[in-house]
């Protein structure tokens, strides 16, 4: 946690890039822990309901994706849905890893949505493992 937000970091393991969630997100506060590439996280999180930011933290220059709202109420299925396909884009194009369609097999695409819903579930709840 940093300040008065609830910051949650998830590590895929098989992919070199971490996965943060902020489901009471303050952009000032969160500024002040990322840098974003290519957008306006400020003007951005005040239009949304939930985002999808491609982030490297500041104080251990790592690289991921931040899923910020700033209520936890916006985190319904259909937005954690919707978000974790941004976020496994997001690490796939950064990994190089070319996806495939359905008839192709696209198990562990379908494998890591999973995963990275369940993260923001998570982080919903509070009930981190």
């Amino acid at each position: 946690m940093k300040g008065d937000i609830k910051l949650y970091k998830f590590d895929p393991q098989i992919y070199p890039r971490l996965l943060w969630v902020c489901l009471n997100a303050k952009s000032e506060a969160i500024c002040n822990v990322f840098e974003f590439e290519g957008s306006n996280y400020t003007e951005y999180l005040n239009k949304c309901y939930m985002m999808v930011s491609r982030a490297t933290h500041k104080e251990t220059g790592l690289h991921g994706f931040l899923v910020s709202s700033t209520r936890s109420t916006d985190a319904t299925v259909k937005n954690i849905a919707h978000e974790s396909i941004h976020v496994v884009d997001g690490i796939y194009e950064d990994c190089d890893v070319i996806s495939q369609s359905f008839s192709q097999g696209n198990e562990a695409y379908a494998y890591l949505v999973g995963w990275v819903a369940d993260c923001i579930s998570k982080a919903k709840s509070g009930k981190i493992d």
